[in-house]
């Protein structure tokens, strides 16, 4: 339930959401509630809508600082955004899904805990530098047809070190839509055809000949690899992202990627004092 709620903190499900979500009985979820709410951990406001309590998030985001990664990142996006003015944040994975865990500035379509699944064409900044058997399973994701120009799309990614994500048309609607299905369980080809939709308004991402001149791009995402990663090889566990959200010229957007990976690379360095 704890984790139901921490899913998207501003989403304040009903008890019969929350029914839906957990497949407890009625009377379990009632009892659970009643004594999270008790114990300060969640809230119940006058419309019968239920979101973590602001002293445990107090605690959560506490605890959240005492992380390595989120303490080295917190100062480095709030000075990358105060710099480009636009709005930047740290993703770290978690199995099937990719978390934000830090934003500096606002971004419409997420918040700290939102969660995006891995399946393509998303969360490229990660699977670009995966083995080929995690590579192929995230492919198996995307429609047939667009398979083939997915991956040499992650191999360009690999070899420029970051990933452009195209802003089509209600791109950002798409995005909230289909991490509401992902929350809600919805069956696999649900999620299929949401991608296919993905793939139909965003187009993916940008070949080096399509950056010359002016891009529509939603996100620009560079990996920060840990010595745990490095270690690894074929990992990354987090990202750094910056969201124009809008259109962005060949000589700017070149700017924005210096930002990128010149604050992955401060993170980096923070990491290994």
């Amino acid at each position: 339930m704890i984790d139901h709620l921490a899913d998207d903190v501003s989403a304040r499900p009903t008890l019969a959401d929350i029914i839906r979500a957990t497949d407890m009985t009625r009377a379990t979820a009632h009892a659970v509630l009643t004594q999270l709410c008790a114990d300060g951990w969640t809230v119940r406001d006058d419309a019968g809508r239920f979101s973590l309590a602001p002293r445990f998030l107090a605690r959560i985001r506490h605890a959240a600082g005492a992380q390595p990664l989120t303490s080295a990142a917190r100062p480095v996006l709030t000075d990358l955004h105060r710099r480009i003015g636009l709005p930047v944040f740290l993703s770290e994975r978690d199995g099937e899904f990719i978390q934000i865990t830090e934003i500096a500035g606002d971004i419409g379509w997420a918040t700290p805990g939102t969660r995006i699944p891995v399946t393509a064409p998303l969360c490229r900044e990660y699977i670009a530098w995966a083995g080929g058997r995690e590579q192929a399973e995230w492919l198996a994701t995307a429609p047939p047809p667009s398979r083939n120009r997915l991956a040499s799309l992650l191999a360009v990614i690999r070899e420029r070190g970051y990933s452009v994500e195209r802003l089509g048309p209600e791109a950002t609607e798409v995005m909230a839509t289909l991490r509401a299905v992902h929350l809600t369980d919805a069956s696999q080809p649900v999620r299929r055809r949401l991608a296919d939709l993905l793939m139909d308004l965003m187009n993916s991402d940008y070949r080096p000949e399509d950056l010359d001149g002016d891009v529509r791009a939603l996100s620009v995402a560079a990996p920060v690899r840990t010595e745990a990663d490095r270690t690894a090889q074929n990992r990354v566990s987090s990202s750094i992202v910056i969201c124009p959200g809008t259109r962005v010229g060949g000589s700017a957007l070149a700017a924005l990627v210096e930002e990128l990976q010149g604050a992955a690379a401060e993170i980096e360095r923070a990491l290994l004092r």
